[in-house]
């Protein structure tokens, strides 16, 4: 990711900001699981972050992204990286306002302790220059533990500035069209908790049918049980229609 950071570094090094009020970041209210770090895209360095201390556990006075990036739990961090690096590319050629919410990404960060947390990380364009051209970013964290089990990456990009089809693509490549339509329809009804026989009646296909392309799928996708093909879906932005 360093030679990411520098080569985007290099786009945006000659766009001007009005400069930051770093003092204005000590106003951003934080319990003890929150903290942010705000990350300047010209000078490719975070300038500024609070509450790693108390929510993580972290004493450090120097963060650097290599510091955030070896916090990822390793299943993750590919996935992780590969989503950043396709948000980063598309938002530096665009015209976007600022304090825009453009990525919701959930995922496990490692605490002090060798622990992972749930966390929960809000990305907002903190600041524009003259051209509404992006040049910080505010990343905030919550722990959400508490509240959240999963261990899959679930992530939502803001598709009022950001193309998130594009983006999603260029994440998962081929990989979102790994099932055919009919496979969608079969996963859709599993995750609804349907049996075979329920599944054939509503389709009206055989049991023998649904049975072959439950086998299938789980054949595509490496996964044992619905559960893991879940997992498999949320991980690799593969949308499921439970809504029929």
């Amino acid at each position: 990711m360093k030679s990411f950071f520098k080569e985007i570094e290099g786009k945006v090094r000659n766009r001007k900001g009005n400069g930051l009020d770093l003092a204005s970041l000590e106003t951003i209210p934080l319990n003890n699981l929150e903290c942010y770090y705000l990350f300047d895209f010209t000078k490719n360095s975070i300038l500024h972050h609070k509450g790693f201390d108390t929510a993580f556990g972290y004493e450090e006075k120097q963060f650097d992204m290599d510091f955030i990036f070896d916090k990822y739990h390793s299943e993750d961090a590919p996935l992780i990286q590969s989503i950043i690096k396709e948000l980063i590319n598309q938002l530096v050629d665009i015209t976007i306002p600022e304090f825009s919410n453009i990525l919701n990404i959930s995922y496990r960060f490692k605490r002090s302790d060798g622990t992972y947390a749930r966390v929960l990380s809000n990305t907002i364009v903190y600041q524009t220059d003259e051209s509404d051209r992006i040049l910080s970013v505010l990343v905030k964290y919550a722990d959400i533990s508490f509240i959240h089990e999963s261990d899959a990456v679930e992530w939502k990009v803001d598709s009022t500035y950001m193309n998130e089809d594009k983006i999603q693509y260029g994440v998962y490549g081929e990989g979102m069209t790994i099932f055919t339509p009919r496979e969608l329809e079969i996963i859709a009804r599993v995750f609804e908790g349907e049996s075979n026989h329920e599944i054939a009646a509503k389709l009206s296909i055989s049991r023998h049918t649904v049975a072959t392309h439950r086998k299938n799928i789980l054949f595509k996708s490496n996964c044992s049980d619905s559960h893991q093909l879940q997992l498999f879906c949320k991980r690799n932005g593969i949308k499921i229609n439970t809504e029929n």
